[in-house]
C-alpha cells in the first residue's frame, strides 16, 4: 500500500551559479507550492533529452530499461520520491507484472527521467510536501542574476515563473 503522497510535475530545470550545480524544480499539483531537488550536471543534461523528446543513436540506460519492461510484459506504474535538503533525496521506481508488484531503489533524477520516459505520475512524500514553498524557492529566484533556465516546461508562462 502507498503512503501519503502528493502528486508533482516537473516544471523547469534550473542551474545556480552561486551553488554551481543544477536543480529540478518540481511543482505540488494540489497546492501550487514548489520543490527544489539539486542533481548533477549529467542528470541534468539527461532530463533535458528526455524533456525534449530527444533520441540518440544508441539507446541510453532509461531507454533501454523502457525497452526491457515492455519486452517482458512489466507494467511501469509510478514514482515517488522523499526526502530533505539535510538527509538528501531518495526514490523507488514502481512496476508490476501481472499479480506482483515490484520496485526498484534509484536516485532521484533517475526517477524523474523515467517517469518523463515512461509518461508515469511522479509522487512525493507528504513530508517533503510540508516543505515546500509557496514561491519560488529563494536561491534558485532569477532576481540575484545566479540563475540559468536550462529547461522550462512549454506549459509555464515565462513571466510567471519568475
Amino acid at each position: 500500500m502507498m503512503k501519503q503522497h502528493k502528486q508533482a510535475h516537473i516544471i523547469a530545470i534550473l542551474y545556480d551559479e552561486t551553488q554551481d550545480r543544477p536543480f529540478v524544480l518540481l511543482q505540488v499539483d494540489e497546492i501550487s507550492s514548489y520543490i527544489s531537488i539539486p542533481i548533477d550536471a549529467f542528470e541534468a543534461s539527461s532530463l533535458i533529452m528526455t524533456s525534449e523528446s530527444l533520441v540518440t543513436p544508441h539507446p541510453m540506460i532509461h531507454d533501454a530499461l523502457a525497452q526491457f519492461l515492455n519486452k517482458h510484459a512489466f507494467k511501469a506504474r509510478y514514482v515517488e520520491l522523499w526526502g530533505s535538503p539535510l538527509s538528501g533525496y531518495f526514490g523507488c521506481f514502481r512496476y508490476r507484472r501481472l499479480f506482483f508488484q515490484y520496485h526498484l531503489a534509484l536516485g532521484p533524477a533517475d526517477c524523474l527521467i523515467l517517469a518523463l520516459r515512461l509518461h508515469l505520475p511522479i509522487y512525493i512524500d507528504i513530508s517533503m510536501v510540508s516543505t515546500a514553498q509557496k514561491s519560488i524557492p529563494l536561491h534558485l529566484s532569477n532576481d540575484s542574476g545566479n540563475v540559468q533556465i536550462l529547461y522550462l516546461d512549454a506549459h509555464q508562462q515565462f513571466q510567471t515563473f519568475f
